[in-house]
């Protein structure tokens, strides 16, 4: 990542490119074959933070995954998704934080049958109070687009797996936080996510 400052408002912008490589046998009735399967996946992201009052971040990300075979047998196997990851903060007024994470993911090629994207949208509400604003009372709702379901997509010996699984289901949740001690940091943003699984 690189920041950039001025005045109380910072910017930043990076990425980050992750490589995986696995290598395994793969025996299928009376044929076998080593295969090689790699992994490349880039990522970007951008993030803006005005005064700690406006906090917006952005991350985009491919995955690209290719399954190769020793013998012809076996097919060539690719897949390729991308996901977005969108957060906002506001902190305004005073004693109340705003913040609402929204969540994409696609898959081009996906088997008939299956979405080929989904969306998960999830907002939450804190109120500061009490002394030096020790105590939080906060209210967040998951998956407030109701969406319910989870997607994936591997390579796994010679086959392409989608997973497509029901999530739970749109929920509220009402939290009391008291710090018996000020450790000086912001609520809400990044470093505080909205719901901890």
């Amino acid at each position: 990542m690189k920041d950039f400052k001025y005045d109380k408002n910072k910017f930043s912008i990076g990425g980050t490119v992750r490589v995986s490589y696995g290598r395994s046998l793969v025996l299928l009735n009376s044929t076998q074959s080593y295969s090689q399967t790699w992994g490349f996946y880039p990522e970007v992201e951008g993030r803006v933070n005005l005064d700690d009052k406006l906090e917006i971040s952005q991350s985009f990300t491919l995955n690209h995954r290719r399954s190769t075979y020793e013998n012809n047998a076996f097919d060539e196997l690719r897949i390729n998704t991308c996901t977005s990851k969108s957060e906002i903060v506001v902190r305004l007024p005073k004693k109340l934080v705003w913040e609402a994470t929204f969540d994409y993911w696609y898959n081009s090629n996906t088997a008939p049958g299956l979405q080929k994207s989904y969306v998960r949208l999830n907002a939450g509400l804190t109120f500061l109070f009490m002394k030096n604003d020790r105590a939080q009372l906060k209210l967040s709702v998951y998956d407030l687009l109701d969406q319910n379901i989870t997607a994936s997509r591997y390579i796994r010996e010679n086959l392409i797996e989608d997973y497509q699984t029901v999530a739970l289901t749109r929920y509220g949740m009402l939290t009391f936080t008291y710090n018996i001690r000020n450790f000086g940091g912001k609520v809400g943003g990044r470093q505080n996510p909205l719901f901890w699984f």
